[in-house]
């Protein structure tokens, strides 16, 4: 391990009686209705210790170099490991229905949730909490909340960046430090749901007429949704694609909204058209992101 932390979780128990799973995720990409799990990683915290769960998982897809770059999994890492088949259910009993914790929840329990609904596992009842919602409440003097930059504020070591056990004790670490200044409002308000809300979704694919979405995803390139709801209701706005999620209240579109340069989420049962961005999009854009 090539982190170095702090061994005191007496504050941990004060919150979370039973204990608690910080977990992380490496991907092939940034969609969980889209892309696969490539590593799994969990730090179970109990009463009666700690446990660790790790392991590669293979996506049975080649990965993309630029994915590649971000974690250095590569393909020949990963072409004899498990399947997410094998290894989520290991990994859900592993977890006991305890509280889970990561770092940006929406994103790496977005791909467990996908996951149990593509392989029939049932949704159980965990908890799941932000850390990033909650060091936002706790450290409001930082500039921003990745993980990373919050490792160096609060003097956690970090050598191994976006591999899945290292990313999740440093997750831990965060939380350590958040819960010796948090009150019990503000963890409460880090919990962003229970895994079990997702029963309630039937249809986690993708619609054909927003089909464009998952291209311009993968090109990172501007389009254009007609939206059923907002200030400029039913009319078409240009965006940049980031990620499609799944949440308890339906599947969403994570964008970047180009006329307001605000990161938004649309729910996907409310874009009624996609098209490719106008001529002037593309000009006006461009120019804006050259400056």
């Amino acid at each position: 391990m090539n982190i170095t932390t702090h061994h005191d979780t007496s504050k941990i128990f004060d919150f979370f009686p039973e204990g608690l799973v910080c977990l992380d995720l490496e991907t092939t990409g940034l969609s969980p209705l889209l892309n696969r799990i490539v590593e799994i990683a969990g730090i179970k915290i109990t009463p009666s210790g700690v446990e660790k769960f790790s392991t590669l998982i293979n996506p049975a897809i080649l990965m993309d170099p630029r994915n590649i770059a971000i974690h250095h999994i590569s393909n020949e890492m990963v072409k004899d490991a498990p399947s997410l088949k094998e290894m989520l259910p290991k990994f859900m009993e592993f977890t006991q229905g305890l509280p889970l914790v990561a770092h940006n929840a929406q994103f790496d329990l977005g791909f467990i949730v996908y996951g149990l609904h593509s392989l029939g596992l049932p949704f159980t009842h965990n908890e799941v909490y932000c850390t990033v919602k909650l060091s936002r409440l706790v450290f409001k003097e930082f500039a921003h909340y990745r993980l990373g930059y919050l490792a160096e504020k609060l003097n956690i070591e970090l050598k191994n960046a976006h591999r899945a056990e290292d990313d999740a004790q440093v997750c831990l670490e965060v939380l350590r430090l958040s819960l010796l200044k948090a009150t019990k409002k503000e963890i409460a308000e880090s919990m962003i749901f229970h895994l079990d809300d997702f029963q309630k979704i039937e249809d986690f694919e993708l619609k054909d007429h927003l089909k464009l979405i998952q291209v311009k995803i993968d090109s990172q390139e501007i389009m254009r949704i007609r939206y059923l709801g907002g200030s400029k209701k039913n009319e078409f706005r240009p965006i940049r694609p980031l990620s499609l999620l799944p949440l308890p209240q339906g599947n969403v579109l994570y964008a970047h909204c180009l006329e307001s340069n605000l990161y938004k989420i649309y729910n996907l049962n409310k874009i009624s058209e996609c098209a490719l961005a106008t001529e002037e999009d593309l000009k006006k854009y461009k120019k804006e992101e050259d400056l």
